[in-house]
């Protein structure tokens, strides 16, 4: 980083890492770093993106190259991230010159498996680890684990199991992220009475599945986490690294970085002014001390702050405060913490001639191989007409059906004519099941041989799947369907396909891998049900288009740069984020065994909702609140919490305002048959 050492950094205090003020350091060489983190204060007018820009570019005027190589840069989100890449070469760019970009990550990097080195035991991936659960949970005694399963399932299936691993692991990834295990977190809740032997059975759970787990020769990743978070090393190019605004640094990142700073000189960056220093701890964290109690200024808040009724009144209300201007991008931003006002957000913008971009990706069950793979492995299972008909009417499967006609079978037909034909099946013969409906086009449908040549086609494909290699047969499946696809431009150029296609591939690898592990032979079907579980909730990142609007999510917004902010979705339990009656860790729990609860949820977001008014405010820029009162399903919503953290005077005006609006009363839509069924006449005879 290319700071001038003769001139110390301003607004900076040092934290030593000792908490026994008689423990001492070990002797250094003058050349090595103090073992101790540097807090820095930004000042709070500009914005973060501008702040940390600043402090990574210091003295550097253009001459040259802007190197930037030997810095870690620690982010909250991967959004984050590209901005300030993007920022840097801006700057660099109007210098006349280049940067050789910094190490850009998230807080995860500090504490992954890979800082452990090439010789540690490869750890394994959470996809691999929700199989390996899943397989545990098939194979033990469930009468032993009553405190876990209380019931005994309807069905002990692979969807149960892999149902219950899901569930499961959020709660030990959940502890894992402040650096404990079922094993570690188990005792001290039993001192406090809470559920003991409930955590006695997941601990001995836990036990079961890592021993599974490095019987195929792989490591927990739970446990590889918190040794790198204690014992990794960083690249050896690296010397500095740098916390960029993160006010909601996990506690095994703290303790990684604790780690780190003894080796490596480490700034933590706080948007705010130095004499508000008390308000956060030495990472960097807004104290819930202060926080829970502190005033929110919020400017004109009769006008600032605006109700809707419902998820799509509120996409309208904010599209309407964008105006109307050719290039909204350019002067204003959306925040959207409710995930139910993305895609109206998404729907408005677009009747109005705007396209938008959500950092937070699609999932890859939105994408058409998902779909496409879902409806063939209910086929497989089934072997059901509907099943049949709903993989046929995939547009992609349909071209590649007729193309096997046309180049194989020597038969002329189109995809509609084959649908057509298929239409006409099912209303002369009501088949039942994939058998049927190829009997019922040999004796009815002679003249159309494209029928039981299509279905036979694809009762071959089904065959393939249930004798040959899983592997070999998916990849040649979706190569025969996707031969002569033309892409979009977006699909082309952006890369979605090709990631959907390594993800599932990826997610088949750890079938594979974990075969073994389970306690019977998984099935066809049962594969291509779990190679869609694991690939559900993977993520596509968009290229972003400079005309997008951002929709933004809550921890994304500190680094918005726009003059014009609006926000959606400011409803309690959203913001701030609320923790109510987990099944495993409720707040009291949390409180135990110090994981962050909603007094440090409420803090980090009343920071947040103040720094965004304040640097606005002084820039002369402008934020508006938008909170609904009702949800999609029609359920009644609060106002956020923060909405009321104003002056006690105030409180009574505020409150009127916000419930003196009008809900809406939703009639439901008449019921009415979608269509009637109209039977041909039978024979007289």
């Amino acid at each position: 980083m290319p700071h001038d050492d003769s001139n110390p950094l301003p607004q900076q205090q040092e934290f030593n890492l000792f908490d026994n003020p008689g423990e001492l350091p070990v002797s250094r060489t003058p050349s090595e770093p103090a073992k101790s983190i540097e807090l820095q204060f930004t000042g709070g007018k500009g914005s973060v993106l501008d702040a940390v820009t600043k402090e990574l570019v210091g003295n550097w005027t253009g001459n040259g190259v802007l190197d930037l190589s030997d810095t870690a840069v620690i982010v909250p989100t991967r959004n984050a991230g590209r901005r300030l890449r993007e920022a840097l070469a801006v700057h660099a760019s109007s210098q006349g010159g280049a940067v050789f970009p910094p190490l850009v990550t998230t807080p995860d990097y500090l504490t992954s498996p890979d800082r452990l080195g090439h010789n540690a035991a490869p750890a394994i991936d959470r996809e691999t680890s929700r199989l390996v659960w899943a397989a545990t949970l098939l194979d033990i005694d469930l009468k032993e684990f009553r405190r876990v399963f209380p019931a005994e399932p309807v069905t002990r299936d692979l969807a149960w199991a892999i149902k219950n691993a899901s569930e499961i692991l959020d709660v030990r990834h959940l502890l894992a992220s402040s650096g404990l295990t079922f094993a570690t977190a188990a005792p001290v809740l039993q001192e406090r009475d809470m559920e003991p032997a409930r955590w006695e059975e997941l601990t001995k759970l836990e036990a079961l599945a890592i021993t599974r787990t490095e019987s195929l020769g792989l490591r927990d990743e739970v446990a590889a986490s918190i040794e790198a978070a204690e014992k990794g090393a960083l690249p050896p190019e690296i010397k500095t690294i740098f916390i960029a605004a993160n006010p909601d640094l996990p506690a095994i990142a703290r303790t990684a970085l604790s780690h780190y700073a003894a080796s490596y000189r480490t700034m933590v960056l706080v948007h705010a002014n130095e004499e508000a220093s008390a308000q956060f701890d030495r990472f960097g964290r807004p104290l819930a001390s202060y926080w829970l109690e502190a005033e929110i200024e919020i400017p004109d808040p009769e006008s600032s702050i605006r109700d809707a009724a419902t998820p799509s009144a509120q996409a309208q209300l904010a599209c309407d405060l964008i105006g109307e201007t050719s290039s909204p991008a350019a002067l204003t931003a959306v925040g959207v913490p409710d995930q139910e006002v993305v895609s109206p957000m998404e729907q408005t913008a677009i009747a109005r001639g705007w396209s938008t971009h959500d950092p937070a990706g699609r999932p890859v069950s939105r994408h058409g191989i998902h779909y496409l793979l879902a409806r063939t492995g209910d086929l497989l299972s089934s072997r059901s007409f509907d099943s049949v008909t709903r993989l046929i009417r995939c547009p992609d499967i349909a071209s590649a059906l007729t193309r096997h006609l046309q180049e194989e079978e020597k038969i002329d037909v189109g995809p509609t004519r084959f649908l057509q034909g298929m239409d006409q099946l099912q209303q002369r013969c009501l088949p039942d099941r994939l058998d049927d409906a190829i009997a019922g086009a040999m004796r009815n449908f002679s003249k159309r041989p494209e029928l039981e040549a299509g279905l036979r086609w694809i009762d071959d494909w089904l065959k393939r799947f249930r004798k040959e290699d899983f592997s070999d047969t998916l990849t040649a499946w979706l190569t025969t369907i996707f031969a002569t696809r033309k892409f979009t431009p977006g699909e082309a150029s952006h890369g979605a396909f090709p990631e959907v296609a390594a993800a599932i591939l990826e997610a088949d690898h750890a079938l594979t891998v974990t075969s073994r592990a389970f306690p019977d032979k998984i099935t066809p079907s049962d594969r291509f049900q779990l190679l869609l579980e694991l690939v559900r909730e993977r993520r596509l990142y968009d290229e972003r288009e400079p005309d997008d609007i951002d929709l933004q999510g809550w921890l994304e917004l500190l680094w918005e740069d726009a003059p014009h902010l609006i926000v959606t979705g400011m409803n309690d339990h959203v913001v701030p984020e609320a923790i109510i009656g987990h099944a495993f860790l409720p707040d009291s729990a949390r409180r135990a065994l110090g994981i962050p609860n909603n007094d440090d949820r409420f803090a980090r977001d009343a920071y947040l909702l103040d720094s965004l008014i304040r640097t606005r405010k002084e820039n002369g820029g402008r934020v508006d609140l938008i909170f609904g009162r009702q949800s999609e399903s029609g359920d009644p919503l609060r106002p956020s919490r923060l909405l009321f953290q104003c002056p006690d005077d105030e409180l009574p005006k505020r409150t009127l305002q916000f419930f003196n609006g009008q809900t809406p009363s939703r009639t439901p839509l008449p019921w009415e048959l979608p269509w009637k069924l109209q039977p041909a006449a039978l024979p007289t005879d």
